[in-house]
């Protein structure tokens, strides 16, 4: 667990071997204006708090991940990015979630990225909000997971990041759809820190733009989020 200073927004990624954690990170925070690399969606208003739930095998277990949660309870972490996923039901994974939205926390989960709308995990707990990939035109990605449980869209077609040992790359799917979500409501909530993660939830669902049907559907939840939009509104 790396050592990390409480701040207004705290966010848990995975930081395995394949650059994916490091992926995410960038997304959300990497610093902008230093004339490199790229520019994270909440730089300046977003501190990394890495968690490592990955065993010495590359596997996330629930074990890990609910040590993870309760770290970021401790830490009164804003905003937890899960960009990871199961399609097996676990009670006590669900019960450290519930307990972590009791607590305050935003939970930012990837929808899951095999374009089926079976019950993914932890994306369809309702203490989270499961995120789905849309591509360059506003659609869902082609392998992004969809359905009901899930609340919003963002992009998650070729974004381009950081990548281990100092280099960038780009990567596509809900992980990354994932991180620019919880980047964007960090900027949200540094509008105003006094909002809750409720209120958050209800900015960014009510200023997304419409791609399939108004309103909520299966395809975008609410829509693709509008990070203009949602700032412009608090």
């Amino acid at each position: 667990v790396n050592t990390c200073s409480d701040s207004n927004t705290q966010v848990i990624s995975d930081n395995g071997s394949n650059s994916h954690g490091t992926l995410v990170a960038g997304i959300i925070a990497a610093k902008a204006g230093n004339g490199i690399g790229v520019a994270g969606i909440a730089s300046g208003h977003a501190e990394i708090c890495a968690l490592q739930v990955q065993n010495a095998g590359g596997s996330i277990t629930t074990t890990n991940v609910i040590r993870a949660l309760a770290y970021a309870r401790n830490i009164q972490a804003k905003i937890i990015n899960m960009s990871m996923g199961t399609y097996a039901d676990d009670n006590a994974l669900k019960d450290a979630l519930r307990t972590t939205q009791n607590a305050g926390s935003l939970i930012v989960c990837s929808a899951g990225n095999d374009a089926s709308n079976r019950d993914h995990y932890p994306s369809k707990y309702d203490s989270t909000i499961g995120i789905i990939a849309s591509d360059k035109n506003g659609k869902k990605y082609s392998s992004s997971n969809y359905g009901t449980d899930n609340f919003i869209s963002a992009p998650g077609e070729y974004i381009y990041s950081t990548i281990k040992n100092g280099g960038y790359g780009a990567a596509s799917g809900s992980s990354m759809a994932a991180a620019v979500l919880s980047g964007i409501a960090a900027d949200v909530w540094a509008c105003d820190p006094n909002m809750s993660a409720e209120d958050v939830k209800n900015i960014l669902a009510s200023t997304a733009t419409d791609t399939y049907t108004a309103g909520f559907d299966e395809y975008s939840g609410w829509g693709v989020v509008n990070p203009l939009s949602a700032v412009s509104k608090v």
